[in-house]
């Protein structure tokens, strides 16, 4: 039997009320959907980190295991993969910033 709360992220994904990668994960653990996705534990512990690493094929994964479409999840995996990049662009001006090159 299913967990439950697959009922919630869906729901919540379809309403576009989850934003990014992480929050799903705030909802069912990592462990869960990794066991559900055929995806190993601690390569979908680094991908929620660096959503930037998905394959087409986890991605694939993942939308079979929240029985939604992949057009669905797609932009929750854009999202978090550019504010990941906006952040990592931060990083390195205060670095340059700090080595005196910026």
């Amino acid at each position: 039997m299913k967990d439950n709360r697959y009922n919630a992220v869906r729901t919540l994904i379809k309403a576009r009320e989850i934003k990014k990668f992480t929050d799903i994960f705030e909802i069912i653990p990592v462990t869960i959907v990794s066991q559900d996705a055929g995806i190993h534990k601690n390569t979908l512990y680094r991908k929620v980190k660096l959503p930037n690493l998905l394959t087409m094929d986890e991605v694939l994964s993942l939308a079979r295991a929240f029985e939604i479409e992949v057009p669905d999840i797609i932009p929750v995996i854009v999202q978090s993969i550019s504010e990941n990049q906006d952040k990592r662009k931060g990083i390195v001006k205060d670095m340059k910033r700090m080595n005196g090159r910026g």
